[in-house]
């Protein structure tokens, strides 16, 4: 495989996303969870690995990308992540066995495309391990990098037959989250939460009826909902007829902005 280059950059901060770190430590609400994914979006963060490299006359470093053995982290509950740092005196905090990494610039969709590799057991990131050891689950990071599918079309034909119901186990703290993200969004006027099995797989999707179909609206409530849904996927799908029909079928929902006092 061809060699690579790897681009030398300055130091590395990323201080929007380390604010609003700080601020989810003194307590979780869907507004900060928002603002955590769009952090996200914009950081540069570092990711402990191993290669061996070589310089060329100007003094830019190859590596061969097959050769590259990033780190990973086990939790004492058997899950695997991979660690990322966002600055280099954070990295300072934790030591791999007698391995001594190097690190280099990562972005959300390269590690979204790590995740995503066959055969790949990483069940997401962890942001500063530590330190802040915040933990960024897969399908968050694969939504942050749009390599997971956002909005579904309302369905009409599937070559599928998907059935909705109500939630057999209701996700009560997903719940509250979600409500409490759309009372702050005026435009949201009602988001309804059903259960769908299709194929073998149960999931869980919110019907979004707004005043204008906002991708920005969609990306806030599974930013909400992604951290608190236990792995559980979640789709999201705007409000229509078919969606009534065939999903929503009279049901209750979860939010009412006309029942807002």
């Amino acid at each position: 495989m061809a060699e690579k280059n790897i681009k030398i950059s300055g130091p590395i901060h990323n201080e929007g996303l380390e604010e609003v770190i700080g601020l989810l430590k003194q307590g979780s609400t869907p507004e900060k969870q928002a603002r955590l994914g769009e952090e996200l979006k914009k950081a540069k963060l570092l990711s402990p690995c191993k290669f061996e490299e070589t310089k060329d006359a100007q003094g830019r470093i190859h590596v061969r990308p097959d050769q590259m053995k990033f780190f990973l982290l086990n939790t004492q509950d058997g899950k695997t992540f991979f660690p990322v740092f966002t600055d280099f005196e954070k990295t300072k905090l934790i030591h791999f066995a007698k391995d001594e990494p190097k690190h280099i610039v990562s972005t959300i969709p390269a590690l979204a495309r790590m995740l995503s590799a066959k055969d790949q057991k990483a069940q997401g990131l962890i942001v500063n391990p530590g330190a802040d050891n915040i933990v960024i689950p897969k399908n968050m990071v694969l939504m942050l990098a749009g390599v997971q599918t956002k909005v579904a079309p309302a369905p009409s034909r599937p070559a599928v037959k998907a059935q909705y119901s109500e939630p057999r186990i209701y996700p009560t703290r997903m719940v509250t989250a979600v409500y409490d993200y759309c009372t702050g969004k005026k435009e949201i006027s009602r988001v309804w939460l059903k259960q769908k099995i299709a194929g073998g797989t149960v999931s869980f999707v919110f019907v979004i009826e707004a005043d204008k179909q906002d991708q920005s609206i969609a990306d806030g409530i599974l930013s909400a909902a992604i951290p608190l849904s236990k792995d559980v996927p979640l789709e999201t799908v705007w409000y229509s007829e078919a969606a009534e029909k065939e999903i929503v079928k009279g049901g209750v929902a979860l939010y009412d902005r006309n029942l807002e006092l």
